[in-house]
């Protein structure tokens, strides 16, 4: 048999398999676009346009709030521009203080600031870790015009002047990151994030929609609770490099990024596939179960139904939460699942369950991943596999001599849209 040999992200590395050369082969990824040369220079024109709207002219104390190290945001090209900027306006280094915002995921330790920002920032300035369920750090501030109580971090509240900090990309109920959800989720306490988040079961919650989607709408409210002072969100390409960088207010950044997201990461495929193979994009999309179950649902807009999908992510942290995979564990099925989180409503890490099980009513789901033994994979109803090849040997037995056979290098950043079929005349 002749093959074909093809290579995904894996960790910080990556993973190479082959494929029969017999096979219809499509590899689905992100369009290919340059990083801008001089990345600080383009932090440095943005925050500049930004300040001459007016923005930050008396900084006083002043939140920042970071992502945590589940997103590649290059926060070594961010911080230092703007850092600058918030002492030409007058602040000291005692009244900046910088927030990992971590949403529901653990606390940032002290020794992993320096990773997040670089080790002269995590010297110079005060940081702490966002802790969503520490009612010390948390305040409440009212609710949503859909009933969502807005409890955020006490700091970034009480703060003179707030900045969010973080990259746009796909969700896949959000519809895209960025804006007000820096802040909204990673700030937010666990009766935020868990209200917000109850509404990842409706009809209009979609990949890459933002407009009528009530998960969005819900956090771009925000700004009636507290003013944000400026949101800085970077674009970033197949290699993490910086494409392009906006800043402003948290509704005009969205709205200007998401369009040019929408034209790097929407790609148009012919067909349905048999098989979809599809990898997070490698550290930190594929840290963990949890945060890799993106990229298993972006594969399921691809793959036809009865299909198969190939989890190909490393999962250095194991599952990523324990009560996801308590509820995994504790199911016969996926239906299981499903019918359970519909009865007993929405619960966080539960939610990864639902949305796990969801999409494997839809494709058989094959996992490949150093950091989860076969034993846990198959207690979370994944069908283990030590390659590519194996999975695929098995998921491909009864298919035709010429399968359709979907490559989703980046699939947490990679929107594939089914092209409608021809009219018949």
């Amino acid at each position: 048999m002749s093959l074909a040999t093809y290579a995904v992200k894996f960790g910080a590395g990556s993973l190479t398999f082959t494929l029969p050369t017999a096979a219809d082969v499509t590899v689905i990824e992100p369009r290919a676009v340059a990083g801008v040369a001089d990345p600080m220079a383009e932090v440095d024109q943005a925050l500049g346009a930004a300040l001459a709207q007016g923005r930050l002219r008396q900084p006083g104390r002043t939140a920042i709030t970071i992502s945590d190290a589940t997103r590649p945001v290059p926060n070594h090209l961010i911080l230092p521009p703007l850092l600058a900027k918030l002492h030409a306006s007058g602040a000291s280094d005692e009244d900046i203080c910088i927030i990992v915002g971590t949403g529901n995921h653990r606390p940032a330790t002290p020794d992993e600031f320096s990773n997040l920002v670089g080790a002269d920032i995590a010297q110079r300035y005060r940081m702490l870790s966002h802790v969503y369920d520490d009612p010390t750090q948390l305040v409440r501030l009212g609710k949503t015009s859909r009933g969502t109580p807005v409890v955020i971090n006490r700091t970034f509240a009480e703060a003179d002047t707030r900045i969010v900090v973080g990259m746009i990309d796909p969700h896949q109920f959000v519809g895209y990151t960025g804006g007000c959800k820096g802040a909204f989720i990673g700030l937010a306490g666990s009766e935020t994030i868990t209200a917000n988040h109850s509404m990842l079961s409706d009809p209009a919650a979609k990949l890459g929609v933002c407009a009528g989607n009530p998960v969005r709408e819900d956090m771009d409210e925000l700004t009636d609770f507290l003013s944000i002072g400026l949101v800085i969100n970077v674009v970033l390409n197949t290699a993490n490099e910086i494409v392009r960088v906006f800043a402003g207010d948290p509704h005009d950044v969205l709205a200007q990024a998401v369009p040019l997201v929408q034209d790097v990461c929407e790609t148009a495929v012919p067909h349905p596939m048999d098989v979809v193979i599809a990898s997070p994009g490698g550290y930190p999309k594929d840290i963990n179960l949890y945060q890799a179950q993106k990229a298993l649902a972006h594969a399921c807009e691809l793959v036809r139904p009865g299909g198969s999908v190939i989890l190909a992510a490393e999962c250095r942290e194991g599952a990523g939460d324990d009560l996801y995979e308590a509820w995994m564990a504790a199911a016969k099925t996926p239906q299981d699942v499903v019918t359970r989180f519909e009865q007993e409503g929405f619960r966080m890490g539960a939610h990864k369950a639902f949305l796990f099980a969801r999409s494997m009513l839809k494709a058989r789901t094959y996992l490949v991943a150093t950091g989860v033994a076969p034993d846990q994979a198959r207690k979370l109803h994944l069908v283990p596999a030590p390659t590519v090849e194996d999975a695929q040997a098995v998921a491909l037995q009864d298919a035709s001599s010429s399968p359709r056979i979907g490559i989703m290098p980046r699939a947490s950043s990679t929107i594939p849209r089914i092209a409608a079929p021809t009219p018949v005349e």
